[in-house]
């Protein structure tokens, strides 16, 4: 029996990524903040272990046999104001790093760090010269960029396989924050036209249950010190993709395009958009139609349709 790691498990992200390790017959040391959170979830295969970043270095202690996989969804400030706080963005990489070093010490095979596709954006500013337009996200990216090198940098000294994924937009039951997809399905429900950018722009959103999955393939069948794109091999606009969600949540309702600039400059030609599938054999499967109205279902079902 495979036995995993995960931090953050009681977030948006993590959980799903348990409960899937839980599907495959795998044992998890689930490691949060507030067991409360994963109070839902009854497995003997599931271990809750109540860590701070500041326990870390006691987690040798709690589990009782190697680790095959370390997934590392622990982050502080995911969203909105948060990507403000450079001090707290830089303290989630030295985390990270410190991270995967106490996973080491739990004779773990592979470590996985979960990074965002905002990194593309950030790499591609780097090396621009002279004034350019530099949102607060980068600090966000550019924390998750810091926690790759910083992670590559240990494997490649100590010997523990690393893969890193760069995620797409995520969406799906379970995410009450106001990240783009749950506002603008949510004013669609309440009938409000939503303000948006031009969205010229390509752009991704991924269902939960497909992130989940490609996390699991990442772990399984990742290349060693590989970094994937975790989101679709084709992409679009983001105003052909908003407006087929439109037409699936209320297409009576007419978006606001151009309300607000283009702000949207991630260069996917840095990463390759089908290496996951080539290495794993994982794609995408969720049908988009269908996970949008299992979304708002839920959005609507748990109170968060008044986003503004």
């Amino acid at each position: 029996m495979r036995v995993d790691v995960v931090t953050g498990a009681n977030g948006f992200i993590g959980k799903a990524v348990t409960k899937e390790l839980l599907s495959k017959g795998d044992f998890v040391y689930a490691v949060v903040t507030d067991p409360k959170g994963m109070s839902d979830l009854n497995s003997e295969r599931l271990q809750v272990v109540q860590a701070f970043f500041e326990d870390y270095q006691s987690l040798p202690t709690k589990f009782k046999q190697p680790i095959d996989v370390w997934y590392h969804f622990a982050w502080q400030g995911v969203w909105g104001p948060a990507f403000k706080d450079y001090k707290l963005q830089l303290s989630n990489a030295a985390n990270a790093r410190m991270a995967i070093e106490v996973a080491k010490q739990c004779h773990t095979s592979k470590f996985v760090l979960a990074s965002t596709v905002n990194v593309l954006e950030t790499k591609k500013k780097i090396t621009i010269q002279g004034p350019q337009q530099l949102r607060y996200t980068t600090n966000y990216a550019m924390a998750k960029l810091t926690a790759e090198m910083l992670c590559k940098t240990y494997s490649e000294n100590e010997g523990i396989s690393f893969n890193c994924a760069y995620l797409a937009m995520a969406y799906g039951p379970g995410n009450g924050s106001l990240m783009v997809p749950n506002v603008v399905i949510s004013k669609l429900m309440l009938g409000i036209s939503p303000d948006l950018v031009e969205g010229n722009g390509l752009y991704d959103l991924i269902y939960i249950d497909d992130i989940a999955k490609g996390f699991v393939a990442i772990g399984e069948k990742g290349q060693q010190m590989k970094s994937y794109y975790l989101g679709h091999s084709s992409l679009t606009t983001f105003k052909d993709l908003f407006t087929k969600l439109a037409r699936v949540i209320n297409p009576k309702i007419p978006l606001n395009f151009g309300a607000y600039p283009d702000d949207n400059q991630l260069d996917y030609s840095q990463i390759s958009l089908n290496e996951l599938e080539t290495d794993t054999g994982f794609k995408p499967s969720s049908n988009f139609s269908e996970s949008i109205l299992t979304t708002g279902k839920w959005l609507k079902e748990h109170d968060y349709l008044g986003v503004k």
